[in-house]
C-alpha cells in the first residue's frame, strides 16, 4: 500500500437559512492490494475547524448577496488561520431555496476562487437528501445497527428524506417546506413573507392569512401541523393533493414506514431540544416557526409511532462530538506535534443556546467556532 498523503479541505454549506463552513484534515491512500487497479480512498477525517453558524445574507428573497456571503468565507479563512492556497480540496454546496435563488450561479462562482480543486454545486434534492442523511450519521447508524433508517432532514426551506437499509442506499425525496416559508417578525408578531408553498398549505388549512397579519398562536400550531402531516407523507411516499403541489421530487418509491426515523437540521435540533412555546413571540424567536414546527413532529400521533433515534449530528451539533479525541484548532497549529495538535474535550453535552455564556462549547472552554487559545 501506498503511503497515505493528508489533505486540507473545506465544505461550504449555503441554505436556505444559514451558513456555515468547516475545515477538515483527510489523509487518503491507495488501498487496492498489490497487483490491483489503484483503489484512492480517504482512510482518515478529522475536523479542526468548524464556523458559527450564521444567517445565510440575502439582499431581497430571490437574491443572494453574492459578495457578503464571499466576505463572510474570507472571514472565517482568517479565523481558522488558512491561507487560501493551503486548501487542496473541498466543496461548495447550496441547498434548500437558496438554490433557487436567481443569482446561486454567481454565488457558486465568487466562492469557488478561494481555493483549491472544488466541487461546486447547487444540490438538486435527491444529493441534498443523501449528502444530509451520509452527514447526519444515519447511514453509519444503518450500517452498524443492520437496520433500515429513514433521515429527515428540515431546514428553512426544503424536507429531505433519505433511506438507508444496511449499507445501501436505498431512496430520497423532497418537498418545498421548512421552518421558514413564513417568516414573522419577532418584535410585532406580524408576517414578512409567505413563500409559495406556505401560501399553499395556508389555503390547504382553510387559514386566510397574509403578509402584515398577525396570527395567533393556534393558527400557526394548525400551519405547522399541516408540515407533520406532509413529513409523514414524505417518509412514506404517500401523495395527497396538497403534497402533490408540495413535492420537489418523486414521491419516494421505497416508504420509509416501520423503519427507524431521524430528523436533522434545524429542525431537527428542536426536535431533539425543545424550548417552552407559550407565546408567539416564543416561537418566532428567529424571525420564523421552526421551532413549532419541530413540536408539531415531536406530537403527530403518525411519527410517534415511529422509533426515533437522535443523529450523531443535527445542524447546532458539533462534528468533532462524534470523535472525543478531536477538537477544532488553527491550521497554524498543525506544524506542531501531534500531541499538542490533538486534545482531548472534556465537555460532552449538547447546548440548547448557540451561543453560550463565553462562546465555550464545554467545560474546558474549547471555543466554539473559534481557534483555540495559544
Amino acid at each position: 500500500m501506498a503511503d497515505s498523503r493528508t489533505l486540507l479541505s473545506v465544505g461550504i454549506d449555503v441554505g436556505t437559512t444559514t451558513t456555515q463552513i468547516i475545515f477538515s484534515q483527510i489523509s487518503v491512500a491507495d488501498i487496492a492490494q498489490p497487483g490491483q487497479m489503484p483503489r484512492v480512498s480517504i482512510t482518515d477525517r478529522a475536523v479542526i475547524y468548524q464556523s458559527p453558524i450564521v444567517f445565510t445574507p440575502l439582499l431581497d428573497h430571490d437574491t443572494v448577496d453574492a459578495a457578503g456571503l464571499t466576505k463572510l468565507a474570507q472571514r472565517e479563512y482568517a479565523a481558522a488561520g488558512v491561507d487560501p492556497r493551503q486548501v487542496e480540496t473541498g466543496a461548495v454546496i447550496i441547498t434548500g431555496e437558496t438554490a433557487k435563488k436567481k443569482n446561486a450561479d454567481a454565488v457558486l462562482a465568487g466562492l469557488a476562487g478561494l481555493a483549491g480543486e472544488f466541487v461546486v454545486s447547487v444540490a438538486g434534492p435527491h444529493l441534498e437528501s443523501l449528502i444530509s442523511g451520509r452527514g447526519a450519521g444515519a447511514a453509519y447508524y444503518a450500517q452498524t445497527h443492520f437496520a433500515t433508517v429513514t433521515n429527515v432532514d428540515i431546514g428553512g426551506g426544503s424536507a429531505n428524506s433519505a433511506i438507508f437499509k444496511s449499507k445501501e442506499f436505498v431512496a430520497a425525496a423532497a418537498m418545498n417546506f421548512g421552518g421558514r416559508i413564513m417568516e414573522i417578525d419577532p418584535a410585532s408578531g406580524r408576517i414578512t413573507h409567505l413563500a409559495t408553498p406556505a401560501q399553499q398549505i395556508l389555503a390547504a388549512c382553510g387559514l386566510r392569512l397574509t403578509v402584515g397579519d398577525a396570527p395567533t398562536l393556534a393558527d400557526l400550531r394548525i400551519f405547522t401541523d399541516r408540515m407533520a402531516e406532509l413529513a409523514q407523507e414524505l417518509i412514506e411516499g404517500a401523495s395527497s393533493p396538497l403534497a402533490q403541489q408540495i413535492y420537489l421530487t418523486p414521491p419516494s418509491p421505497v416508504s420509509g414506514a416501520g423503519s427507524t426515523l431521524m430528523f436533522s437540521g434545524g429542525i431537527g435540533h428542536y426536535y431533539y431540544a425543545p424550548i417552552p412555546l407559550r407565546s408567539v413571540a416564543d416561537v418566532t424567536r428567529h424571525g420564523d416557526v421552526g421551532p413549532l414546527l419541530a413540536q408539531s413532529l415531536r406530537e403527530h400521533p403518525g411519527l410517534q409511532r415511529y422509533r426515533i433515534e437522535k443523529p450523531a449530528e443535527t445542524l447546532r451539533n458539533r462534528p468533532w462530538r462524534g470523535h472525543p479525541d478531536r477538537h477544532p484548532l488553527r491550521l497554524d497549529h498543525l506544524g506542531r506535534t501531534r500531541r499538542v495538535a490533538i486534545a482531548q474535550c472534556a465537555g460532552d453535552s449538547p447546548h440548547t443556546d448557540p451561543n453560550p455564556p463565553g462562546n465555550g462549547c464545554c467545560a474546558c472552554n474549547h471555543r466554539r467556532g473559534r481557534p483555540v487559545g495559544r
